[in-house]
């Protein structure tokens, strides 16, 4: 290896590292961000809706906060408050579907993406309808259950 080889390799390399653990770094002074960013916005979520608690919407976006934080249980007291207040509201109950999932409740998942379902299909939402379709087959195959309108036949 010539002069400049021996000292242009170990450079490349001291480079290649340094990169990745300043980037490393990086993406976790980032994400510290980023959970910083969602518990404010939890925060003012909480205060707007002690000055209107009947605002389906803020309780939906409170959900969706905490689901970004990975607090499911949160996220499902918030959907299942948005649907009480608004029973017809089609994106809380395909939410709080998907937190029921993550819970391994496929009885609840089930029932809220069927629900879904009918209320885009109300509301002629095609893309909402082929979605919540494919997971109402999705929940069938994962939680062993027949599909709406088969018969178990032996």
């Amino acid at each position: 290896m010539g002069g400049w080889q021996k000292i242009f390799f170990p450079l490349l390399c001291l480079t290649g590292v340094l990169v990745f653990v300043f980037g490393a770094a990086g993406e976790e002074s980032g994400f510290r961000q980023y959970r910083e960013n969602v518990l404010q916005q939890i925060e003012e979520m909480k205060a707007a809706l002690e000055m209107d608690p009947s605002d389906a919407r803020a309780h939906f976006q409170l959900g969706l906060s905490y689901m970004a934080l990975g607090r499911h249980r949160e996220e499902i007291a918030e959907y299942l408050e948005a649907v009480r207040l608004e029973p017809d509201f089609a994106d809380a109950h395909f939410n709080l579907s998907l937190a029921y999932d993550l819970l391994a409740d496929g009885t609840l998942a089930l029932r809220h993406m069927l629900r879904a379902r009918q209320l885009y299909s109300a509301d002629r939402n095609h893309r909402g309808v082929r979605t919540s379709e494919r997971y109402v087959r999705t929940f069938n195959s994962k939680y062993n259950r027949q599909p709406e309108g088969e018969s178990h036949r032996e």
